[in-house]
């Protein structure tokens, strides 16, 4: 955060548009709040509360990118630009300070890689792992979908409706309420139902929203009003469902798992911008809400080329089962404590009753070294820490 605060400094006092340019690639490349915050949710989030942890962190995200596109656009209506680069870079430095207080110390999930082969098994990961990459394809057409609309939405709203930059600016506070609604949506539907549940519900809602702000939003701003509430809404939610379909891969890796996910992500709100943008420029409103309603088709049929236990590339087979199932990992405890070993048992957590007598105990280091038993992640062990510790 220190180097990105640094250049963030340098395109407040530069100048050069070609130095602004290449000050602004550097500052995205090191800007890695979310490839760092998601992972650790991940990992340390109780598995019955992971989903709603999820979509509170998504919503953080999503509430910042709003509250800044509301922040520079009132700002610009008064005050020049730099202004707002200026309140962006003491954010940055009082984040940064919170940072320094209040982020606990967490073990490192792969000690003794080097960063080279940490590289490799980003490359190597949406190969290995199908489920990574049909959530990645998802996300990609997702995030197009949702900066193609937002990008374009300003031109639309000077052009059509002859909105000036504290209007356009106001009209984000619209986002709000989906922020808000996500860890709801979250906790009532995530958190029961298997992902695949959560992105049909999702891509109706965003295709629905999507026709309505196309066509209707053309010659209305309710269907502009419309599509940024429920559009935002079922981004939102698909977001979250992509990250618990993919929470299980590669347990100790979930850094380059988030890696794959967030340049897929990236990829897709460049290409929706990009192509966004051109499409307005030469047929206007209705041919870019034509793109984002392709994005948006393309990526609500992806979620049906794999069933909810596939585990190849393509197929159903596995079953239909869409509950939400925690993930079958054996677990072991202390010799002597069968009465709780037996309604782990009974909760669901996947106990192994066989080896609790020659376990070690939750506090030990190495679960499962003496067994041979695989070992719980870092969620799973505090959800098993915590109901034992509940019963005892």
């Amino acid at each position: 955060m220190l180097t990105t605060s640094l250049l963030w400094l340098g395109l407040i006092l530069t100048k050069s548009f070609n130095t602004f340019i290449g000050l602004s690639f550097l500052a995205a490349v090191t800007t890695c709040t979310p490839q760092l915050m998601f992972p650790l949710t991940v990992q340390y989030a109780p598995l019955r509360h992971r989903a709603t942890m999820t979509s509170i962190m998504m919503s953080g995200l999503v509430l910042g990118i709003t509250v800044a596109r509301l922040i520079g656009g009132v700002v610009s209506q008064f005050v020049p630009w730099r202004i707002t680069y200026w309140i962006s870079f003491g954010l940055q430095l009082a984040f940064m300070l919170l940072l320094l207080l209040f982020m606990p110390d967490y073990p490192i999930s792969r000690p003794g890689t080097s960063y080279l082969t940490s590289l490799w098994t980003i490359v190597q990961l949406p190969f290995q792992h199908p489920i990574l990459t049909q959530q990645s394809l998802i996300a990609f057409l997702t995030m197009g979908t949702f900066t193609c609309f937002w990008t374009t939405l300003t031109f639309q709203l000077t052009d059509r409706f002859g909105f000036d930059t504290l209007q356009i600016g106001l009209f984000s506070l619209i986002a709000f309420g989906p922020v808000l609604l996500n860890p709801v949506v979250s906790s009532f539907v995530t958190a029961r139902f298997h992902p695949i549940v959560t992105l049909v519900i999702a891509h109706i809602i965003g295709l629905a929203a999507t026709c309505i702000g196309t066509f209707v939003g053309n010659f209305s701003i309710g269907g502009l009003v419309v599509r940024a509430f429920l559009g935002d809404l079922g981004m939102n939610t698909a977001v979250v469902a992509n990250r618990m379909a993919i929470a299980n891969v590669h347990p100790t890796a979930q850094n380059a798992v988030n890696s794959v996910y967030m340049v897929f992500t990236f990829c897709g709100q460049m290409s929706g911008t990009a192509a966004g943008n051109k499409l307005y420029a030469q047929g206007g409103w209705i041919s870019a809400g034509i793109l984002m309603i392709c994005y948006i088709a393309a990526s609500f049929l992806l979620v049906f080329v794999r069933g909810p236990h596939e585990k190849g590339w393509v197929g159903w087979h596995g079953g239909w089962d869409l509950s939400m199932k925690k993930p079958e990992t054996p677990v072991v405890v202390e010799k002597g404590d069968e009465a709780v070993l037996g309604e782990l048992t009974e909760s669901g957590l996947g106990w192994d009753s066989k080896t609790a007598s020659q376990a070690p105990t939750l506090a030990e280091p190495g679960w499962g070294s003496k067994t041979g038993s695989k070992a719980p992640t870092l969620a799973e062990r505090r959800d098993v820490d915590e109901y034992v510790a509940e019963k005892l």
